[in-house]
């Protein structure tokens, strides 16, 4: 086990765990910080002739940081520092709760916690026996089916409740309770204290708790509270104020940079008003007058641009009337990045002609410099109206072929583009990165609503859009999958808040059966997800490098095989009290490029039938986390003590953390070693079932099940390529960042030996059909080569 505290002193072995380092920051590769107490796994040996025990390390073990109530698990090879606390805060305010339990040694242990059917409310009393406990309801043991949890212990950092007469304590984050409750509990229990504490002396032990757990509105509210104590201390009272507020300063400025990352650009000008600089830390300070600053460039660099176009329009209407009515209606902070270009040539000339100079750029020059920029880019403008009217017409011959659901529709309309082209497909494929989804919603509503896909299958699911949304940004994706007989809404419910402040568009997918309690593992599972995604491309403005898939239970269960199946569609996997299933041990190696955050409790027993062990979870997700952790793969393991199979809401901060670090690995140029296929140490991508057709660049079809394939591009244009003996035929996706177009590719495949010299050109059919299918603005292939052998 993770757990420090469940050590065995035995002849033979026990796993445990070394204290290396107090109170350690750990710095992951990806940004990612841990801090807490740093172990690691190892083993207990008692010498059985002379009787000592030696720990003996696990050179393959895991490192783990532990904060209190939960273990964190992480590949050091992924560690980029790791360091002592180098300015230690002071000590956190900790409160005992004495309790009469009446556990001893010969009392039961819990091995595993049950599914309560029942879960009452904490309870606030002025009893110190009752304060602080709660009712839970189920099969604890052979006829003991509801005992009363009690309290222990609360710090900043977990909170420990047990049971009488069992031995069992479970640990939480003290986000998981409710703010007044948990307050109001630990008033109550320092009221009861011998001797009593002075007004004063509680409302202080309060006020640093709720400020160390950063509940900053209920810091304010005890400070308030404390300054109409009769024996308040001014002193004390300036000194609090001063701490209060410089960590108010450090939460405004963290979501002052969170709004403005996520285009919500009116809550930064609200918050910059609260902003408390008097208090603030250097780092805070530069953090927000970056942002100002940026934000107020870009304020005026857009008014600028809307005068310019404005004016310059008036002087040559009629060429790109219809561009130019788009533009009007979709510039904002965001997009008017795109007419840069057209700003500076712009504001040159008007200084030319302040000057009585003659202008080198005509209305229609400077026109087609703001129309090519908004179409691809303020890189690829250009001042040349008829390339402007080019790139408009192919434009719109394109939104045409996106929104075509008929494949020869489809084709008439690629030979027609083809037919206006003199050029190579580069263009294209910025106007690809710089479209609206296919069929936008201009105008979504604000509130979580049920929408149904435009697939044949007819998919409902839940949206919510964030704040200050508009098409022409792109947004993070965050899709949750519900436990298996959990309604939507009630899912949806967590991440509500935090998606809205983190930006994030929210999905939620419901994909089983009316009676359906456990996950199958099935590709027909996994396909209303998929035609989710495929349509929340179609229609909203979704950030393809950063989707993010959580899921609950089995959910979470889904959540992984679907991570699994199809890696190159996610930039993240969150499991939470999920189980890998039957297929873990043949392809955990796909998950070498997506990054997994699983959370579980250290005692979840079986849900299913059978008679697995009682912490199946954990041990399952340990087994397969071992070989993640020696291969290096960028993923966590997170366990709480003494928990079962729950929602772990305290978790909520660290995942939007991990997820705002994360991007998707697009075109990866060695997928896993086709050298040593199969051996160990390998990095195959995996298939188990027909349905998983395509990872990255490369595609097969109808593949059997239980395939593999492993390749690489290297300099030169050569690719090697290495498959199990089912698969005999596969395409490879190509484009300008993985191969050069103007030399031949040398593809060798190493069993059997076979070998082909070929030279490809970008094929515009290919790319718009690809996108069609996918809606992948990253992942943008221009050709495609089909072999077989």
């Amino acid at each position: 086990m993770f757990n420090q505290h469940r050590m065995a002193l035995v002849i033979g072995c026990a796993v445990a765990m070394q204290s290396l380092v107090w109170g350690e920051y750990v710095f992951l590769k990806d940004g990612t910080v841990l801090r807490g107490r740093v172990l690691r796994e190892g083993m207990i040996h008692r010498d059985p002739a002379s009787g000592n025990v030696v720990w003996l390390a696990d050179t393959q073990g895991f490192y783990l940081v532990a904060d209190g109530a939960r273990r964190i698990a992480f590949s050091h090879k992924n560690v980029h520092l790791a360091i002592s606390d180098p300015s230690p805060s002071q000590s956190l305010q900790a409160f005992r709760l004495p309790r009469q339990l009446n556990v001893f040694n010969v009392s039961p242990t819990l091995n595993r916690v049950p599914a309560f059917t029942e879960i009452g409310p904490w309870v606030v009393s002025e009893r110190p026996q009752v304060n602080g406990s709660r009712v839970l309801r189920g099969e604890f043991l052979s006829g003991l089916t509801q005992r009363v949890q009690y309290i222990t212990s609360v710090t900043p950092e977990a909170v420990l409740a047990s049971t009488s007469e069992i031995r069992w304590t479970a640990a939480y984050r003290p986000d998981e309770f409710d703010r007044p409750t948990l307050l109001s509990i630990l008033r109550q229990h320092l009221r009861s204290r011998k001797p009593p504490l002075s007004p004063w002396d509680q409302g202080i032990s309060l006020f640093r708790f709720a400020l160390q757990t950063g509940w900053l509105e209920e810091a304010e509210a005890e400070l308030q509270k404390l300054r109409d104590c009769p024996e308040a201390s001014t002193e004390s009272l300036v000194e609090m104020e001063r701490q209060l507020r410089q960590a108010q300063a450090e939460h405004i400025s963290r979501r002052i940079e969170w709004a403005y990352s996520s285009g919500q650009y009116q809550l930064v000008e609200d918050l910059l008003q609260q902003f408390p600089s008097a208090y603030a830390s250097e780092k805070a300070l530069r953090t927000v007058r970056t942002v100002q600053v940026q934000l107020q460039d870009r304020r005026r660099a857009l008014e600028t641009t809307k005068t310019l176009l404005e004016r310059v329009g008036q002087q040559a209407p009629d060429p790109f009337a219809a561009a130019l009515q788009e533009i009007a209606a979709n510039l904002n902070l965001d997009t008017c990045g795109r007419l840069d270009a057209f700003r500076r040539l712009a504001l040159q000339e008007e200084r030319l002609r302040q000057q009585g100079k003659s202008p080198q750029l005509t209305a229609q020059h400077l026109l087609a410099l703001a129309v090519t920029g908004w179409l691809v880019g303020d890189r690829l403008a250009e001042p040349n109206p008829e390339i402007a009217r080019q790139l408009w017409r192919e434009r719109e011959i394109v939104q045409q072929i996106l929104l075509h659901d008929h494949p020869r529709e489809r084709l008439e309309l690629m030979e027609n583009l083809r037919n206006t082209r003199s050029q190579d497909v580069d263009l294209i494929v910025q106007l690809l990165r710089y479209l609206p989804p296919p069929r936008a919603v201009y105008s979504p509503p604000a509130d979580l609503v049920t929408q149904t896909t435009l697939s044949p299958s007819r998919q409902k699911y839940l949206v919510k859009v964030p704040p200050e949304y508009h098409p022409y940004r792109r947004y993070a994706v965050l899709l949750v999958l519900p436990d298996a007989g959990q309604d939507e809404r009630v899912a949806a419910e967590p991440w509500i808040k935090p998606a809205a402040e983190h930006g994030y568009l929210l999905a939620v997918v419901p994909w089983a059966g009316a009676i359906q309690s456990t996950y199958r593992y099935s590709a027909a599972e996994q396909q209303p997800v998929l035609e989710v995604l495929r349509d929340l491309r179609r229609r909203y403005a979704v950030d393809v490098s950063r989707v993010f898939v959580f899921g609950l239970g089995e959910g979470g269960s889904l959540a992984f095989d679907l991570g699994m199946s199809h890696p190159d569609l996610f930039a993240g996997v969150v499991v939470m009290c999920g189980r890998p299933g039957p297929h873990q041990n043949a392809y955990w190696t796909n998950a070498q490029y997506l990054p997994f955050y699983i959370v579980e409790g250290e005692m979840d027993g079986p849900k299913r039938d059978g008679n697995p062990p009682a912490n199946e979870g954990p041990a399952y997700w340990r087994a397969l986390f071992r070989n993640w952790v020696q291969a290096g793969f960028p993923s966590l393991y997170v366990e709480y003590d003494g928990r079962g199979r729950e929602f772990f809401a305290g978790e909520i901060p660290d995942i939007f953390f991990w997820m705002g670090r994360k991007r998707r690995s697009a075109t990866p140029w060695e997928l896993g070693r086709p050298q040593v296929l199969g051996d160990l140490g390998n990095r195959d991508f995996v298939g188990v079932r027909p349905e998983e057709d395509r990872f990255y660049w490369l595609s097969f079809s109808n593949p059997p099940g239980n395939h593999r394939v492993a390749a690489r591009i290297t300099e030169g244009n050569r690719i090697q390529v290495r498959t199990s003996a089912n698969l005999r035929r596969l395409s490879i996706w190509l484009n300008t960042e993985l191969v050069d177009f103007g030399q031949n590719i040398r593809i060798q495949l190493l069993v059997p030996n076979k070998v082909w010299e070929l030279r490809a050109q970008p094929d515009v059919r290919v790319l718009l059909e690809d996108f069609y299918q996918r809606g992948d603005r990253d992942q943008l292939f221009v050709a495609r080569l089909d072999l077989e052998w």
